[in-house]
């Protein structure tokens, strides 16, 4: 039985690498091109790169996998009734794609579900919006008993779920993001911050990389706004990951990790610095 399910499981994830944005670019680039295998995915990284591809940027917006919800605001306050409270749209990802493959791959089907509790929670919560246990039971298509337990298995590990039930009850907490960024801080590294948090490797990285290109940008005098515009992120995580570095930056003990974070993203900047470069000589030349 188990070999039989294994066998179905493995031909299953061949399907869904197949049936991704990145494949489908790869191939183009692959089959029209004479560049190598290698050269083909080293493109198609690139490209992710400069345009941005990232969780909260336009064009991210409409890749396979995102939803728009209708949620209760988080301004509600806890005694309010429902039909009285205002309401919130809150873009959400539904199907992360490689990085929920990766967890499907490792695990049962419940540890991808969690997965995606937590990765919609976090994002409604970053947008000002709070699920309801029974919302998540329709989303993912199972019994509110089933989300109970699974808000319960983070929350032994000291993790809480920030739903309208949880906030209710011990009011706001810090999202599984910042909870990234400060263990990074900490000097922890991006695949033990994963094991932590209980979150993918692939998620913890852009959690730093994020921050580590908005530090940058502020740095150089950017505000919230053109920070949010040129990283292609929400305003509200400008202004989290802005008050993050503020928070650290007058601690002694973590100038040299604040050092690392805006050497981290120096190559990107500078790739894009040179990519404009290029084409403002190829318009002059024109």
């Amino acid at each position: 039985m188990n070999n039989s399910y294994d066998t179905q499981k493995e031909k299953y994830l061949q399907r869904l690498d197949v049936k991704t944005c990145e494949n489908m670019l790869y191939k183009i680039v692959f089959g029209g091109t004479n560049c190598s295998r290698f050269e083909s995915e080293q493109i198609v990284e690139k490209v992710k790169e400069v345009f941005l591809l990232n969780e909260h940027s336009d064009l991210e917006m409409l890749k396979p996998g995102r939803m728009k919800k209708l949620l209760i605001s988080s301004k509600e306050s806890a005694g309010k009734k429902l039909k009285e409270c205002s309401y919130t749209y809150a873009l959400i990802t539904f199907d992360g794609g490689e990085e929920d493959v990766e967890v499907y791959k490792k695990d049962v089907m419940d540890a991808l579900r969690r997965h995606r509790i937590s990765r919609v929670c976090d994002e409604a919560m970053q947008q000002k919006g709070l699920f309801k246990q029974e919302d998540l039971a329709f989303l993912f298509c199972c019994d509110v008993r089933t989300i109970r337990r699974d808000i319960a298995y983070f929350k032994k590990d000291g993790f809480n779920i920030p739903t309208r039930g949880q906030q209710k009850d011990i009011g706001p907490t810090i999202s599984h993001r910042e909870q990234a960024i400060r263990h990074f801080m900490d000097s922890k590294e991006p695949l033990e911050i994963a094991r932590q948090i209980k979150h993918t490797l692939k998620a913890v990285e852009r959690y730093v990389n994020i921050f580590s290109r908005v530090v940058f940008l502020y740095t150089k005098k950017f505000n919230p706004l053109q920070i949010s515009f040129t990283v292609g992120i929400s305003y509200s995580l400008s202004i989290t990951c802005i008050n993050l570095y503020k928070e650290y930056k007058n601690k002694a003990e973590y100038k040299e990790r604040l050092i690392e974070v805006e050497n981290r993203v120096l190559p990107f900047f500078e790739a894009i610095d040179s990519l404009k470069k290029t084409l403002r000589n190829e318009r002059r030349t024109k």
